[in-house]
């Protein structure tokens, strides 16, 4: 069937493209047998902004920035085709998206006035109404759409708030996880559920949420007491960022930089300064091969010390108490000088800036945002996994929302929605600036609120960055 508002919205793209990129055939729009359209009733506008065939196209179009300008002549094209076509368009919507009382019968939809809830967390036909159904919630949101529970920590409970409805309380580590909580319990519930989770760190005033783990090995627990539960073994000279002190002040809910969580006793670490904490973090380190006596003191295998001189038969190294100590060279793995982050860094600034963003992309023809952090690691000799969620496991953990002064070059950031899921990956170009490949292209932004590259979207999003190698 003819669509004059389909042809109009192809006229106007047509138009609007011309006046910004090289053309010397005027365009003209497919019709509905092109493959991109056939086979559907939705309308559907179709526009190619050019042919590599074209010498004049081609030598325009393959210069580093002019993909955002096609971008921005398409983005013109929408606004212009709603200012000329709005009484038309709104027509069209009111017949294709009848309001609630003009539908022959309730639907799903509108029993749940709120938005229709994530079908993986509350799929019946009634909303959530009770505690223990919103607790459900919380629980199976948690397990079945946060991509690693650990660096995206959230422990909220629903409880009662007196007036004969819940609310949610608890702590997330990101804003954007305790708006997730509160989304799909609204949602599944079809009516607000008020938030009260408050944000780590959550520490007593004055404290700062930095240490390192001074004593050989330390098991951390699922609670705040021994034996609730195992979650992971820290080693000595390990830097931890604390999250919450327990109630009774004997426990640290606290992060390693491998990610995971958990409470450990305080007298199992050691508080450090902001500054000190960064320096243990980017400065020269080792690792302990083998198991080294300090006197009566063990420092097991896996151990990390700081480096001061590595230039004689032993090597002088910083304590995680701060005191030197000459450890035997062959007690210790020594990191290349070469930092393999810089090769990341450079590659993807000098070969990749300005690429095309390709949906599954991993070359200079074009690429995604895992392709560009995958193909600038493999550059400097590291295989990573494919997609970004599964990148944002691999690595030391160098940086937080509030804590950004660990970065370095080539550390790769990471992003998630509202849902706790990592949609995003960059690279860092050391500070808080970042490349990364969004639509339309590869390109530069940053986290400092100062720079002309600030992006106030992807700061909000921003959850951690990893070292995947030292």
């Amino acid at each position: 069937n003819d669509q004059p508002l389909e042809r109009a919205f192809a006229d106007i793209l047509r138009e609007e493209i011309q006046k910004m990129v090289p053309w010397n055939e005027e365009f003209s729009h497919f019709q509905v047998d092109h493959p991109l359209a056939s086979g559907t009733d939705l309308p559907s506008a179709v526009v190619e902004y050019g042919f590599l065939s074209n010498a004049e196209f081609d030598e325009w179009v393959s210069q580093p920035m002019n993909l955002r300008i096609e971008a921005r002549a398409t983005y013109n094209a929408v606004v212009r085709m709603w200012e000329e076509n709005r009484e038309a368009l709104e027509e069209l919507r009111d017949q294709l998206l009848p309001t609630d009382d003009e539908a022959d019968a309730p639907s799903a939809e509108s029993v749940y006035s709120m938005g229709r809830p994530h079908p993986a967390i509350w799929n019946l036909e009634e909303p959530a109404s009770t505690r223990r159904d919103l607790q459900f919630v919380v629980n199976t949101w948690r397990h079945a759409l946060i991509t690693d529970r650990n660096t995206q920590y959230v422990d909220a409970s629903v409880v009662e708030d007196g007036d004969g409805w819940f609310r949610a309380t608890g702590w997330a580590i990101h804003p954007h996880l305790a708006e997730g909580v509160s989304l799909h319990l609204t949602r599944s519930a079809s009516r607000e559920v008020p938030n009260d989770i408050r944000m780590l760190p959550d520490l007593p005033e004055g404290m700062e949420p930095f240490a390192i783990v001074e004593i050989p090995m330390a098991l951390t627990w699922g609670q705040p007491r021994e034996g609730a539960g195992v979650q992971t073994q820290l080693l000595y000279g390990e830097p931890l960022f604390l999250l919450r002190q327990s109630d009774d002040g004997d426990y640290f809910l606290v992060m390693g930089i491998d990610g995971y969580t958990g409470w450990v006793r305080r007298d199992a670490v050691g508080h450090v300064t902001r500054e000190e904490f960064t320096n243990w973090l980017t400065g020269p380190s080792a690792r302990v091969v083998k198991n080294t006596m300090k006197d009566a003191f063990r420092i097991p295998p896996a151990s990390r010390v700081g480096v001061e001189d590595a230039g004689g038969s032993t090597v002088k190294v910083r304590l995680a108490n701060g005191t030197l100590w000459e450890m035997p060279r062959e007690s210790l793995y020594l990191h290349d000088e070469t930092i393999p982050g810089e090769t990341v860094a450079r590659t993807a600034l000098n070969e990749f800036l300005y690429t095309p963003y390709v949906f599954g992309g991993r070359s200079s023809e074009g690429l995604d945002c895992s392709g560009l952090v995958g193909a600038a690691w493999a550059a400097a000799g590291a295989q990573l996994p494919r997609d970004a969620h599964q990148q944002a496991l691999v690595g030391q953990i160098t940086a937080t929302p509030w804590y950004l002064d660990g970065m370095l070059p080539g550390d790769n950031l990471f992003f998630i929605d509202r849902s706790g899921r990592v949609i995003h990956t960059g690279i860092s170009l050391g500070g808080l600036d970042f490349i990364h490949a969004s639509p339309p292209e590869v390109h530069i932004n940053s986290l400092d609120p100062e720079s002309p590259h600030y992006s106030e979207t992807w700061a909000r999003a921003f959850v951690i960055a990893r070292r995947p190698m030292p």
